[in-house]
């Protein structure tokens, strides 16, 4: 089968969604498709103009040039790429997937066209009542022209079942312990908060009311770990110093596969504050390493917490994260390592894969 995945970002853009997609890509190619990406000609973390073509993993990448904004990048020259295409995989909701289903519903696409929701469009409430309009409008008629919807998670399959009919939930994949191995477990009540430091993570709340928890038990630390480049970092940490937080936090910026590994060996918890996630992908990720995960009370977490059966979700105060931590705490068992280990490894990538091939086939 000759699959194209047509995505805004891709490597060496580094976050959950390109993570999914060389992932998925690799896990395709593996199965013995035809696979190739077109994506945009710069990348948004650092604006690097990157190479027209490129060959990673052992896969083509075409990368357009666009104009327009970040969220909505206009990049007509992506139909370039799609010409012997069996299958066109668009990945979150953009420019492209208005555009290829128009080209598609006037018969100048032949392949056909599977969406990915990725958490939508509403990431942020930034411009909320203009994202609604479009999404109540544009997005179902754009849709409509699409084969499959594959809602990333439940909480995506909610929003999305309104406007179109039938949305398969596949929920992403996840390379277990894919920051290499760990050599110990920790012995005291390290949580780490893994990811970008986005506006949608929450992180200055989190540092708050983790600050205060641990001003009630000392044997409490914070580690909040992810790329500068998607964020303040900044500002993260003049929070922690206006707070007399340095005995409760530890930022770090850009950490390495072998910090990040390091970090684990200390955490017994993963932790994330985030008001908005279509997946939340390293929570799973996490969990492969037998963390404990200690959540905000969205629905794609609370899916986490119900699966797995342990674990805390708290609301966005200070009051309810302290609850939270002092639950997760107390409940602590070694045994419950193990039991998150097993939930992680059901989101193998072989097995997201040959939901994805079932869903092109149908």
């Amino acid at each position: 089968m000759r699959i194209v995945h047509v995505v805004r970002q891709y490597h060496p853009s580094f976050g959950g969604l390109e993570d999914f997609v060389r992932n998925l890509v690799s896990a395709q190619k593996n199965a013995g498709n035809e696979v190739s990406v077109v994506t945009l000609d710069t990348n948004f973390q650092n604006g690097q103009k990157l190479q027209s073509t490129e060959v990673i993993d052992g896969v083509q990448i075409h990368r357009v040039e666009f104009v327009g904004s970040q969220r909505y990048s206009i990049a007509p020259r992506v139909s370039d790429y799609l010409g012997d295409a069996d299958v066109v995989h668009i990945h979150a909701i953009d420019f492209f997937v208005d555009y290829l289903s128009f080209r598609k519903r006037i018969g100048l696409l032949k392949a056909k066209l599977i969406v990915s929701t990725h958490g939508g469009i509403f990431h942020t409430r930034t411009l909320y009542w203009v994202k609604q309009l479009f999404f109540r409008t544009v997005t179902p008629f754009s849709l409509s022209k699409v084969a499959v919807v594959v809602a990333s998670s439940y909480s995506d399959q909610v929003l999305f079942e309104p406007i179109v009919h039938g949305v398969k939930v596949i929920e992403n994949g996840v390379r277990l312990r894919k920051f290499g191995d760990v050599k110990s477990r920790a012995d005291g009540n390290g949580f780490l908060c893994l990811g970008r430091f986005s506006e949608n993570k929450n992180l200055v709340n989190l540092v708050r009311w983790f600050v205060a928890a641990q001003r009630s038990d000392s044997s409490l630390h914070l580690y909040i770990a992810g790329r500068a480049d998607t964020g303040n970092v900044d500002e993260i940490n003049a929070v922690v110093k206006q707070l007399g937080g340095e005995s409760a936090v530890t930022v770090v910026p850009n950490p390495d596969d072998a910090k990040i590994c390091s970090l684990i060996e200390r955490s017994r918890f993963v932790v994330s504050a985030s008001t908005y996630e279509g997946f939340g992908l390293t929570v799973p990720e996490m969990m492969s390493y037998g963390l404990i995960p200690v959540l905000s009370d969205i629905p794609s977490f609370r899916h986490f917490i119900n699966g797995v059966g342990l674990g805390a979700l708290f609301d966005f105060n200070e009051s309810s994260f302290a609850s939270a931590v002092s639950k997760a705490i107390s409940n602590y068992l070694i045994a419950q390592t193990e039991r998150c280990e097993e939930f992680a490894a059901g989101y193998s990538w072989d097995t997201v894969a040959k939901l994805f091939a079932a869903a092109y086939d149908a």
